[in-house]
């Protein structure tokens, strides 16, 4: 590929070329046309087999292969289309949109090829067969413009649109100014187009839309003008007359065709025409448009022998001076096959540059012979400008990249500058190449040079240097001023600019670079100051109360800074204290980079929240939660504000203690604890190690860190050890449990004792009885358990009266007052007596025992008790003197002040007597028990002594019953009768 590096040099160079008259040729393969094309890497031509025309490519490399006599096509050639029944006229090359295209021409038709594929574009003539040849112009945006007859000596000038494979007519216009003489030429940044004709150069303007503004520049009287061409501001074009051809020139810009600029005669002989066709008895031309070069290659008949002959015209330095070179006797040009009678289709001349060498340029032509042939133009000046510039007029033109007279110096290059930080005192180091005794200055400024070699410049500024705009020419002077370069991007220094910023706890920072020591002032709220701490760290000292927002920084150099937005971890720095009650606890935060203005969120774990207010320090105050007697597996603080969430802090629990356990009641004790709160969620009660027991806290009963609780006693237990549990953490206090005897059963026998079951509750096996007639004796008792109840058997001795059972537990004890069974009573004898009647008594009875044995009939003691046995007692009693009021009199037997008493012995009254000294006078019944008489009818009186007429007269007067009955009988059946009746 052609270098880019020497195209650029050679668009901007005008020279001078010199022709060492020769020329070379080379032989192709293959029927060859008179076309010739190339890009970067292939030549392109044309072929004819007899039947069907072929586009055919050559390698450019193997053209400057000495070692290849004769070229073959690279490839297969390609077929062209079947209307394409005319050997092509023209070959252009024209890229577009990435793509390389080639345009083939011939009288019938266009072809486009991309790549392997051709695209006919149809006929570019109205009317068939064509009377002239194409003259095209293809523009970049594969739009032509071609010239084609109408009939005879119509012509006109049609515009197309070649984008794609179905060509459009965008627009004509007649041309009345008879046949073309040359090509189109066209300049496509002014959009306007050129070509000769036999009276002038006709121009006219186009666009994508249509053509306009037909005009004609006529040339010198007396001539006719054909084979034009067109360099950047110039007309090259030959005028004739009957004896000679001249080439001449004039300036587009000034339109003015008959100022010639160049007069040129065309020697040995008078090229020839032919109703006005181009042929190859014309002259072909090219264009250089690198080096503003015209070449034609001229037909010349001399006495009968055509001959050719290059001709060279160049412009120096544009300076309107045109020199010419002339290279006359080249072979002939290769004509294509006769179209008419009229017309041999012309060759086509062609400028390349060889890939290797891009400074040379060769004209080239298919010749006769199927030879190409190549004349090469070159410098000629003192050592070739050691090929590092172009002769102009014998001069060397350098290159960009050298110096001197014959560029055999290269000119210092700067391929990098670093960046320093202003009033840094660091070193700027310059690296390039060819910094011969070098001196350096940004701006106006010197920057001395401390240290050199070709490649790399160490200097310093200094520190008189007064910043200004941050843009800064930096030169760099080689040999005392022979020549300079200026660094290709304006020198700056590092300015500040921030990246982010970083923020480890309580400590942010502003991340950069460049920054520089010196004062830094932050636009913010609330205020933020900062301070210098490196080249890429800015201190920032916020305050507590910031938490997001912009700030802006700035300083006396520095740019203009987009706010930096930032938005803060929250931190939680403190927590005091750290170990707190199991109830609330008055607890400390101290809080980094919350929202100003707004409540803080402070969590207790993951579900207890507090809204919290700052005091005038900054510093909030809450107190912990109530119920964190529940112990949650991660124990910690955090806070949120602005949905920020803060770091966490751990804390710890002040391990409660059981103050006092008490029996309250017979069920229930009373628990007063420390630092543990009123919630029972996780609390667990144990009594003796083997209880689980519920605990209700007495809301009532809280009075600062401490609580009491009420704890179900199991009524089976005796005295222990009451636990609390929460979670790993367990306390524990000693409870007392009173012993209580509910029941003690049954009254053992006094002459034998016997098994009495203790009944009660909290008794343990630890038994004492005590009575009158004994000293206090331990028992020995068996225990029966069970899930309500304290039992125990226990073996009572014999014994009389009253007695008592104690329990005792440590300090505590209990005492159930008990007896042996009461003396039992079952008979007397005799069980008869009268008033003042002295008896020996005999009481038969059980559970009798001489221990202050009082014995008693009727409320009187009797005298001399012998006590037989258990079962008999014997005495001697006197009944009462009077009678008692009840004359069943009570026995009564106390043994040891146990009683026992039955109503056994009937005291019998003496009636009263009558007259006759006889009971009841004898004319009544004695109530021996009552003493009182039941007299006969007829007597009365408390000895019946009495008559008693009232009573006689009463029964005399009486009438019989019977009567009375009968009729109460009659009224019964009658009361059936009259039921059955109804």
């Amino acid at each position: 590929m052609v270098s880019f590096r020497y195209i650029l040099i050679l668009l901007i160079i005008f020279s001078t070329q010199s022709i060492n008259g020769q020329y070379t040729t080379k032989d192709f393969n293959g029927y060859l046309g008179g076309c010739l094309a190339y890009d970067s890497d292939y030549f392109y031509s044309n072929s004819f087999n007899g039947a069907l025309n072929f586009m055919v490519k050559f390698n450019i490399t193997d053209y400057f292969n000495n070692s290849v006599v004769t070229l073959n096509p690279v490839e297969t050639p390609m077929t062209l289309p079947g209307q394409s029944h005319e050997f092509p006229q023209l070959m252009y090359t024209k890229s577009n949109a990435g793509s390389n295209y080639l345009f083939t021409f011939s009288r019938l038709t266009l072809l486009k090829i991309l790549g392997t594929t051709p695209y006919s574009l149809g006929l570019i003539n109205f009317l068939s067969p064509p009377t002239v040849s194409p003259f095209l112009a293809v523009l970049s945006n594969l739009y032509i413009i071609s010239i084609t007859a109408n009939s005879g000596t119509d012509y006109t000038i049609v515009l197309y649109d070649f984008s794609t494979s179905t060509p459009s007519n965008v627009g004509l216009i007649p041309l009345p100014y008879g046949p073309p003489t040359s090509n189109l030429m066209i300049n496509e940044n002014t959009k306007t187009s050129y070509f000769a004709a036999a009276s002038g150069i006709v121009t006219f303007v186009y666009s994508n839309t249509g053509l306009s503004n037909l005009d004609i520049l006529t040339t010198a009287a007396g001539t006719t003008t054909n084979t034009a061409i067109m360099s950047n501001d110039y007309i090259y074009y030959c005028s004739s007359t009957a004896t000679d051809v001249t080439l001449r020139a004039f300036k587009i810009s000034s339109q003015n065709a008959t100022q010639d600029l160049l007069n040129a005669p065309v020697t040995g002989g008078i090229p020839y025409y032919q109703n006005y066709i181009v042929t190859n008895s014309l002259p072909i031309a090219a264009y250089d448009s690198q080096l503003d070069i015209v070449l034609y290659l001229m037909p010349s008949n001399i006495n009968g022998t055509i001959s050719y002959s290059l001709w060279i015209i160049n412009d120096v330095a544009g300076s309107q001076i045109f020199s010419k070179t002339v290279i006359e006797n080249l072979p002939a040009p290769l004509s294509t096959k006769v179209i008419t009678n009229d017309f041999i289709g012309m060759a086509q001349l062609t400028i390349f540059r060889q890939p290797t060498k891009p400074t040379k340029q060769y004209a080239s032509y298919m010749a006769v012979g199927n030879k190409m042939v190549t004349i090469p133009y070159e410098s000629f000046c003192p050592n070739n400008c050691n090929e590092n510039g172009v002769c102009n007029n014998l001069t060397c033109s350098c290159f960009s990249s050298f110096y001197g007279t014959e560029c055999e110096n290269d000119k210092p290059t700067i391929t990098s500058v670093n960046q320093i930080i202003y009033k840094s005192g660091d070193n700027i180091t310059i690296s390039g190449s060819y910094f011969y005794v070098p001196t350096v200055t940004i701006g106006t400024s010197a920057c001395t040079v401390s240290s050199f070699t070709l490649t790399e410049i160490i200097c310093t500024v200094g520190q008189d240097f007064e910043y200004s705009t941050n843009s800064y020419d930096l030169t760099v002077t080689v040999n005392s001023g022979d020549s300079s370069v200026i660094f290709s991007s304006v020198y700056s220094f590092l300015m500040p600019t921030i990246t982010d910023y970083s923020q480890n706890g309580t400590v942010v920072y502003i991340l950069g670079q460049n920054f520089y020591n010196t004062s830094y002032t932050v636009a913010s709220t609330p205020a933020i100051t900062a301070s210098w701490e490196s080249s890429n760290k800015l201190l920032l000292n916020v305050p507590k109360d910031f938490q997001s927002g912009a700030i802006t920084l700035s300083c006396a150099i520095c740019p203009t800074l987009p706010p930096l937005s930032l938005n803060f971890d929250l931190i939680l720095e403190s927590v005091e204290p750290t170990t707190i009650f199991y109830v609330p606890t008055p607890v400390t935060f101290s809080i980094w980079f919350y929202n100003a203005g707004e409540n803080v969120t402070i969590n207790q774990g993951p579900t207890k929240t507090f809204s919290v207010a700052p005091d005038q320090n900054k510093m909030f105050h809450m107190n912990s939660a109530l119920d964190s007697v529940t112990v949650p597996t991660n124990r910690y603080f955090f806070a949120t504000s602005n949905q920020v969430v803060s770091n966490q802090i751990q804390y710890n629990y002040k391990t409660p203690i059981i103050d006092s356990a008490n029996q309250k009641n017979r069920t229930i004790a009373e628990v007063i604890t420390t630092g543990m709160g009123i919630d029972s969620t996780n609390l667990l009660v144990y009594f003796n190690e083997n209880l689980t027991l519920s605990a209700t806290p007495i809301l009532d009963a809280v009075e600062g860190i401490k609580s009491a609780w009420y704890v179900p006693i199991p009524l089976g237990s005796l005295s222990g050890i009451i636990t609390f549990a929460i979670q790993n953490y367990t306390f524990d206090k000693n409870l007392a449990l009173a012993p209580v005897i509910d029941n003690v059963e049954p009254m053992p026998l006094i002459d034998d004792g016997g098994i009495i079951t203790i009944s009660g509750v909290y008794i343990p096996n630890n038994f004492y009885l005590n009575g009158s007639w004994s000293n206090t004796l331990d028992l020995g008792c068996a225990g029966i358990r069970d899930y309500s109840n304290s039992k125990y058997k226990c073996e009572v001795p014999a014994g009389t009266g009253y007695f008592t059972v104690s329990v005792i537990m440590d300090s505590l004890n209990d005492t159930y007052e008990y007896q042996f069974q009461n003396p039992v009573i079952t008979s007397i004898e005799p069980n008869i007596t009268k008033l003042s009647t002295a008896s020996n008594v005999t009481i038969t009875g059980n559970q009798f025992a001489d221990v202050d044995l009082v014995v008693s009939i009727g409320g009187r003691n009797c005298e001399n008790i012998t006590l037989v046995d258990i079962t008999r007692i014997e005495c001697q009693w006197v009944s009462p003197s009077s009678k008692p009021a009840n004359t069943l009199l009570e026995v009564l037997v106390s043994v040891d002040s146990l009683i026992g008493k039955s109503n056994l012995v009937q005291l019998h009254l003496d009636c009263p007597k009558g007259s006759n000294n006889q009971q009841c006078s004898g004319q009544g019944q004695c109530q021996v028990t009552t003493g009182i008489c039941e007299c006969q009818s007829g007597f009365k009186g408390d000895s019946c002594g009495e008559e008693d007429k009232d009573s006689s007269e009463s029964l005399s007067s009486s009438p019989t019953t019977s009567l009375p009955t009968l009729s109460l009988i009659t009224l019964i059946l009658f009361g059936i009768f009259l039921f059955n009746t109804l």
